[in-house]
C-alpha cells in the first residue's frame, strides 16, 4: 500500500507542537541535501525567517508554482510577496 511513498512532509506550523524548537533540526537535514553553493544562502534566508526580517512567517504559505509567499484570511489569499519581500497587488 506504502511501496510507491518517496517523500513524507510534516506540516511544522504548530499544530501538533507547543514551539519551534524542532526547526532547526529539519532545516539542518535539509541543508544537507543542498549543493554547496546553496547551503548558506539557505542558512541565510532560515536565520532571517526566525528573526522575523524574512516575509515567510511561520504560518505563512509557500507557493512553490508561483514563487509567492501568501498570507490567508478566511481560506482566501489575502497578500501574496515575492521571495525578497515584495508586496504584490
Amino acid at each position: 500500500m506504502f511501496a510507491n511513498i518517496k517523500v513524507i512532509v510534516f506540516d511544522l506550523d504548530g499544530t501538533l507542537y507547543e514551539d519551534t524548537h524542532h526547526f532547526d533540526y529539519y532545516a539542518k537535514r535539509i541543508e544537507e541535501k543542498l549543493p554547496k553553493e546553496k547551503r548558506q544562502a539557505f542558512r541565510n534566508d532560515y536565520r532571517a525567517v526566525l528573526s522575523g526580517q524574512h516575509p515567510l512567517k511561520i504560518g505563512r504559505i509557500y507557493d512553490t508554482e508561483n514563487d509567492f509567499i501568501l498570507t490567508l484570511k478566511d481560506n482566501f489569499v489575502e497578500n501574496a510577496y515575492r521571495w525578497d519581500g515584495t508586496k504584490l497587488e
